[in-house]
């Protein structure tokens, strides 16, 4: 789904915006480490959030990452991804105890704990904004 500078873009991140829908129907937004995998996102809470429980009434989800950095130029590069899919937390599982060991490598001294809630995003559509002909 991803081109090369999009997925470069993904792997440089670490701080991403996860936007779930409440029970009201309204949007909640809010900041989260994550990893990028093999084309899924994974991020990881040391304890349960209220978007935890609006991902199990409505699993559909934005996903934001964004970039804002001084260019060669001088001038500032301000480039955006957004996903869209479904987010679901994962089970006890071979693919959970990875996504825990690849989290705290990538985002170490994070207060995951030792017991991590980790939920997994299957994005199925993208949209990016911003200068994609000057990524690195």
């Amino acid at each position: 789904m991803f081109n090369d500078s999009e997925e470069k873009l993904l792997k440089k991140c670490a701080l991403g915006r996860i936007c779930t829908i409440d029970a009201h129907g309204y949007p909640h937004c809010v900041r989260v480490d994550f990893l990028y995998r093999g084309g899924l996102v994974y991020v990881g809470s040391k304890v349960p959030r209220l978007w935890h429980g609006y991902i199990s009434e409505n699993p559909k989800v934005a996903f934001e990452i964004d970039v804002y950095e001084r260019g060669d130029d001088g001038l500032f590069d301000f480039r955006g991804l957004m996903l869209k899919g479904e987010a679901h937390r994962v089970a006890k599982s071979e693919e959970r105890r990875k996504a825990v060991k690849l989290l705290q490598d990538r985002h170490p001294g994070a207060p995951f704990g030792d017991n991590p809630i980790v939920v997994r995003i299957i994005p199925r559509k993208r949209y990016r904004w911003g200068p994609w002909n000057k990524i690195a």
